[in-house]
């Protein structure tokens, strides 16, 4: 999820809006990940009663030409099925036994006392 989709690409901190050649610098950031067809979501919160929520789905090579302003937010769903990445659960699995093994000490140490 980006948040305020319409100041993509502004590194001035200035601006309320950047255009459509900002938002294809993040597409083809995007499209390293993602394909050009992939459907992503631009939403827009209701701020006031009376206002409607914008859901809008279009493909991500779409996003360039899209009505876009500071409040849009883009979702992008996953792409593909989740994957465990065995690297980290392997050294959460450390981080885990570590704890335990420092835990026992101080149990260990304190009913020997």
């Amino acid at each position: 999820m980006l948040w305020q989709i319409g100041l993509a690409g502004d590194k001035s901190l200035t601006k309320f809006a950047t255009g459509a050649a900002h938002r294809q610098v993040l597409i083809e950031l995007l499209s390293k990940d993602y394909p050009l067809e992939h459907q992503v979501i631009l939403y827009e919160a209701a701020v006031l009663p009376i206002d409607t929520v914008r859901k809008q789905t279009l493909t991500l090579a779409e996003l360039a030409d899209a009505d876009i302003y500071m409040h849009t937010t883009l979702v992008i769903p996953p792409s593909q099925k989740m994957q465990p990445n065995q690297a980290v659960l392997d050294r959460l699995a450390q981080i885990e036994a570590q704890l335990l093994a420092e835990q026992n000490d101080v149990l260990a140490e304190a009913n020997s006392e």
